[in-house]
């Protein structure tokens, strides 16, 4: 496993010195992030030993609940696991009014090994029995969104441009046209800043629904 050390940390807040808060960042089994924040005096704490928390957290299903389908005597319980951070994943938060980093992590034991419980460890197992077939892994990654129409409906509903020219909303989502990437230009701004800020490795934003190509 890529863990961060505390040299990282040191890196991070010579740049960064007004920091106050750390989001520490989870990903569980349906690709939702789960979250923790940390006060700056357990920093240090996150990169050296970790910080202790139910690795049922990654267990979770789409609502927040606990799965039912999952035993807790297989499980011994719930009990705490690690959580550390993953190297080169420690970032500023540029859209907070807060001074707040972020961090991926993963939970392992206590004594140090991966945590089976979460899937970044499944992944990773994966990766290893292909890798010693001699195969190199490929990934194609884009991030798709939709902009919700503002408002109270009860459904929400995908933002459409207006027809160029008027003031007639878009039958629907038109392909790749310039003037729906004008109409949220400041939007995409916010998106192209945050990426530099936090490393993420941003190429084309081509419109049909918003979608962000990565390296």
């Amino acid at each position: 496993m890529n863990i961060a050390n505390v040299n990282e940390l040191n890196y991070f807040l010579d740049k960064y010195p007004s920091v106050s808060m750390m989001e520490v960042l989870m990903v569980d089994i349906n690709g939702i992030i789960r979250c923790k924040r940390i006060p700056r005096s357990e920093f240090e704490e996150l990169f050296t030993h970790g910080i202790k928390g139910p690795a049922s957290t990654v267990l979770l299903n789409v609502k927040g609940e606990f799965c039912d389908e999952l035993n807790k005597a297989d499980l011994e319980g719930d009990p705490d696991r690690l959580i550390k951070p993953i190297k080169n994943t420690l970032s500023y938060i540029p859209w907070l009014d807060s001074e707040t980093a972020q961090v991926m992590a993963t939970f392992t034991e206590l004594n140090g090994d991966p945590n089976l419980s979460d899937p970044r460890n499944i992944l990773i197992s994966a990766l290893d029995a292909l890798r010693s077939l001699k195969l190199k892994m490929v990934v194609a990654t884009e991030l798709e969104f939709y902009l919700i129409k503002p408002g109270n409906l009860s459904t929400p509903e995908p933002f459409v441009s207006k027809i160029p020219g008027t003031s007639v909303d878009q039958s629907g989502v038109q392909y790749a046209m310039p003037e729906d990437l004008w109409d949220q230009d400041k939007f995409l701004d916010d998106v192209r800043s945050a990426c530099e800020c936090q490393n993420v490795p941003m190429t084309t934003i081509p419109q049909s629904i918003l979608l962000v190509n990565l390296k």
